[in-house]
This record gives C-alpha cells, structure tokens and sequence, in this order.
C-alpha cells in the first residue's frame, strides 16, 4: 500500500459500498497502466463503543412520498444516515447527519431525483459512530397513490347530503371540502375519522361539490384532493305509482301516476334479464312514454323513477312485457251472448273481420251462400256467410231469439293461421246495433274451443261502427 502512495495512484471508494454494514470497503487503483482492487478494513472502536445498527426499521408509503422510521440502536450514536435506491439499485437520495434524537426521516418528491406510485424502492438506515457506520438491513417500500377514491352521494336532502369513498388504508383521517359549485368557494371544511360525512346547513335547490383528503397522524402526511363529487340539496322524491305496460304491435305503451313537485321522469327497461337502460334522451314531462321496435321473442323488464334536481326516485314497480304469442288455429269464431238492445232478431252483425298483422288486411271475406268455410250455430237459418262476405252495408248477418245465448259463427283457414287483431261491425238495422258480450274462439277440429278473448259490455254502437281489438 505505501509503494502505491508513492506512486501517486489515484484512490476512489465504490460508489456503494456504504449502503452495505461497512466491514471492509474495496479500493480500485491504476499504477503504470494497472488497475489494482485493495481491501481496507474498517477500523474497529475500542471494546463498548460499538452502537449496532438502527432496530426496527420501517417505511410508510405515502403519496409520492416516504416516511422511514426505526429504533434506536443499542449504544448511544453520533448521527444516522439513509440512502434511498430504486429498483435498478439507482441513487434516489442520501440523507446525512440525521440528529442521533430523531428517529425517522421523509423523503418527499421535493427532496428525490423522482417518485413514482406503484414503484417500489429500497432504504438502508445506518447508525454512525465516529468512522463506524453500521447499517440496519435493507427494507423496502412501494410507492402508493392516497387520494381518496369513488366519491358518492349516498343520501341528500334539501338541506343536508352524505358522501362516503373507499377507505384508504393507514389512513388515521380525511379531510373534507364543500364548495359551491358556481363560484368555487369553499363553504365548509370538515375532518373525520372514517370515510363518511354529512354537511349540513345547505340551501335547498343549491349545487355543491365535495372533495377529500387522506391523512397519516403518525407521519403528518397529507394525500393530494380528490375528484370532486357534485350534487344538488334536495329531498329525494317519491317513486310513481301504478305502472303500467300495454303492448299494441311493437310498440310498448307506458303509463303511471304523477308525482308532485318533480323536473320530470326516465324510463328504464332490459331486454332478457340483461341490465337496465335509460330509454329517453330527455327528461318525459308528463305520465306516458312508448318504447318502440319490441321484437318478438324478447322478454322486456321496465319501470319508472321521478326526476327532481339530479336526484332519482326509487324505482316504481316493475313490469315485464313482450309481444305476446299470437294464436294460432284452423278455425275460428265469435259466440255471441247479448245484444246492446234486443229486438226482433237475438243476434246480428253487420261484418266480421280476422287479420294476420294489426291493420292488415281482412283474411276472412269474400264467402258466399252456402260457403264450406263458413258455419254457424243454426244452419237452418243460413245467413253465416253474411259475417264473411266483406258486405258493410245491407247483409247482416243475424238469428233469431232462439240462438241466445251461445249462438256462433266461424271460419275454417283450412290451415292453422295467426290471428293479430280481429273486428266487429255494428248493423245497421236501427236499434239492433251491436253485440254487447261475445268470445273470440280458436280451435283446431271445430270440437274442442279455446277462448282468445272475451269482450263485455260493448255499447254505444253507431250502424256501421268498426270496432278493432288486438290480441
């Protein structure tokens, strides 16, 4: 070593090699062209004097920060030193001559080359005795966003609302900001110890936004603002009552009860137990709403919430609606049970009408004396073909006292055929103006007879009405 000294060999330490317990450091050195590795030892304190290195080193991520605290070691020391590295065992900071009564050191992006969240880096805390510094054993710590997260409004009223969001965690507190929205002025500042608060004193009808802080008591930090959440001071209003769906075509016609001092109303439905979706692109201002383009085979959940500032209701009930099933028979036929006003004849109308598609044509006309398509109830009469000749005026079909109640008419399709909406003509023969209660009959073998639908007190008849009903 002293040759090497005379020489004039230029010494450098490793640049890391303090970050280790420094037992023994290694010198590089070049002399006459040659570069030599020399180990020193490090010198040793008379026995007693050693302090040992820092206990209990920890580290507490913080939002782009750190808090590294630790123990005192076993004797009494000088000072303490840290040395912060990246992943890639790159220097971020060196923190020297930490007062031997402190126990904990932070680094903040102020103070580091960079701090990356979700990054994690590595702390070596030495305890230094005159030349000896003695290092506790490397511990590491990844870097963690604390903002609060997911604001929510979870109740309001007119003059007082609650927010809750995610715990965060080692989180001792938050802070909480309430502005007014319009004017950004911070209205009230609230600090709590769980992730929850309800402000008071707010003016109905108002717009606020809120926004939160984490914070560590034992490290002092504080995590940046959160997103704002925005919301209007105002009761919740009441669900509508009495929804309702009736399915005409493809259309779904909805209606329900009005509910006071609301902006208006939205409309959700799903499409086979899928998820709900707001059917309006504006606010529905009054009771009704029309989903169209129902397609058949599809099963359709809806309801109803009123509207007031930017506060739903709770859902109204539920209704589930789809295109129902058409029948499908071979023959068909009205039985007729009374007349709106009785005379000569028991029954009698003007034209039956049956159609494959709701304002369609007329499928079952153009029949005649003696048509095998047609049959009725009292074939001695013979008029049935008059129901299914496409005559509106002048040939009604009747019968007599004797056909109540249960008289009929029917059609054979000669194949089974779909049936979406039927009518019914009242005659024109003065007061015997329309049947009052009939059924609407489907049937296969003209035997067994299922009823399709069944209408009751039908009056008010003008000679000649066409009155439509769909199935």
């Amino acid at each position: 070593m002293d040759s090497i000294k005379r020489n004039s060999v230029v010494l450098r330490y490793s640049e890391k090699a303090f970050i280790y317990k420094p037992i023994k450091r290694t010198i590089i050195g070049e002399l006459d062209g040659k570069e030599y590795s020399v180990v020193v030892r490090e010198p040793e304190l008379p026995a007693g004097t050693a302090a040992g290195p820092p206990q209990n080193v920890q580290v507490l991520a913080w939002d782009n920060a750190f808090y590294v605290y630790w123990e005192l070691p076993q004797g009494p020391v000088d000072s303490f030193e840290i040395v912060m590295l990246d992943s890639l065992d790159n220097e971020i900071a060196t923190a020297t001559d930490i007062p031997a009564s402190q126990q904990y050191f932070k680094f903040v992006e102020s103070t580091t080359d960079y701090i990356t969240n979700g990054e994690e880096y590595s702390f070596t805390v030495g305890a230094r005795v005159q030349d000896i510094l003695d290092n506790a054993p490397e511990v590491l710590g990844t870097a963690s966003d604390k903002v609060p997260k997911n604001l929510v409004v979870t109740e309001r009223r007119d003059t007082n609302g609650t927010i809750t969001w995610d715990a965060v965690a080692e989180a001792s507190s938050y802070v909480t900001y309430l502005y007014n929205t319009g004017t950004g002025e911070e209205l009230q500042s609230v600090e709590v110890g769980t992730n929850s608060v309800q402000f008071f004193g707010l003016i109905k009808g108002s717009q606020y936004d809120v926004k939160v802080k984490s914070v560590n008591s034992l490290s002092g930090f504080e995590s940046g603002l959160s997103n704002a959440v925005t919301f209007i001071a105002t009761d919740k209003p009441s669900a509508p009552a009495n929804y309702n769906v009736q399915v005409v075509s493809t259309e779904g016609q909805m209606s329900w009860d009005s509910v006071a001092d609301i902006a208006g109303y939205n409309v959700y439905v799903s499409e086979d137990g899928g998820s709900y979706i707001k059917e309006n692109n504006s606010l529905i201002t009054g009771t009704s709403y029309t989903k169209t383009g129902l397609v058949e085979g599809v099963t359709y959940d809806g309801y109803v919430v009123a509207v007031r500032g930017d506060l739903e209701s709770d859902p109204s009930n539920i209704v589930e609606f789809a295109i129902p099933t058409l029948p499908e028979y071979r023959y068909y036929r009205i039985k007729m049970f009374a007349m709106e006003y009785p005379g000569r004849f028991a029954i009698s109308t003007q034209e039956i009408e049956l159609r494959a598609v709701v304002g369609g044509p007329d499928l079952a006309t153009d029949a005649v004396l003696g048509d095998p398509r047609v049959e009725e109830s009292n074939p001695n009469y013979g008029r049935g073909y008059l129901a299914f000749n496409g005559a509106i005026s002048g040939s009604e079909f009747r019968q007599p006292d004797d056909a109540i109640p249960g008289g009929w008419v029917s059609f054979d399709f000669g194949d089974a055929q779909q049936i979406a909406e039927y009518g019914i003509y009242g005659n024109d023969a003065g007061t015997t103006s329309g049947i009052k209660e009939w059924r609407l009959q489907g049937s296969d073998d003209h035997s067994t007879w299922e009823d399709i639908d069944h209408q009751t007190n039908q009056t008010g008849w003008s000679p000649g009405e066409l009155r439509l009903f769909q199935l």
